[in-house]
């Protein structure tokens, strides 16, 4: 999304880049994802240079905290780095993605089919690619099942398919911790979506609302498990979808 004038929005609630020790912040557009289901969280910032000079840490690969005010919102690696000159000035492009990165782009160090559960999937595949830091966040887990590993398959596959097994998902956290487990659905929410005619306190842009009658069913039931708890067992209740 583009970056608001300066007088509309403090200049705290916009994304910092810090790139080798260097605070980057005034971006002329910038996208960052946040998806439970993505494997890896992506995110792109554009930079107007009125010197014309491209800082020297701009490099692929160099690690990159993405902060807003105070708050890491994305820890990383810089994938692509993009130079246009123009005649009026330069930009500088950088895109990259979370540290969960290395997980999809690597397949598992494994070099025969083997057998392996949760566990040995950690020590065996995800610690030897670098992510060190890991949380499981579940309690009393049911079960124990092994999974068949091909040499060859992605990290991430691997590591999705054991977390599958025990009724867990893995995700990474802002500061890159490896988190396995699943959300906590009691918490309260943690923001409030806001668009008014009159635009006091927005934070939205824009909002589309679409429904359609293709491929509508007149009851939808949905058949889960609970992750990785065996507290809280009671029949879920039905309610009709609009």
């Amino acid at each position: 999304m583009p970056i608001p004038d300066k007088k509309a929005v403090p200049f705290e609630d916009k994304p910092v880049l810090l790139l080798n020790g260097q605070a980057h912040s005034d971006w002329q557009h910038y996208r960052i994802d946040s998806d439970f289901l993505k494997a890896t969280d992506a995110w792109q910032l554009s930079l107007g240079l009125p010197d014309g000079v491209f800082p020297v840490d701009a490099v692929r690969g160099a690690p990159v905290k993405v902060k807003i005010r105070d708050t890491v919102i994305l820890s990383g690696r810089v994938d692509s780095v993009t130079r246009d000159v123009y005649r009026r000035g330069v930009t500088l492009s950088l895109s990259g993605r979370d540290d969960a990165a290395i997980l999809v782009d690597c397949a598992a160090p494994v070099f025969s089919a083997r057998q392996l559960n949760l566990d040995e999937v950690i020590a065996s595949i995800v610690r030897p690619l670098g992510i060190t830091r890991i949380r499981i966040q579940a309690s009393d887990m049911t079960r124990n099942d092994r999974i068949h590993i091909e040499p060859g398959e992605r990290a991430w596959d691997a590591l999705a398919r054991a977390a599958a097994a025990r009724g867990v998902w893995p995700w990474l956290d802002p500061d890159g911790t490896l988190v396995i487990g699943g959300p906590d659905y009691s918490s309260p929410p943690v923001a409030d979506l806001i668009l008014r005619r009159d635009g006091q306190g927005n934070n939205l842009i824009s909002l589309s609302d679409m429904r359609n009658i293709q491929g509508c069913f007149s009851e939808l039931i949905l058949l889960a498990q609970s992750h990785a708890s065996t507290t809280d067992n009671q029949k879920l209740k039905l309610k009709p979808v609009d």
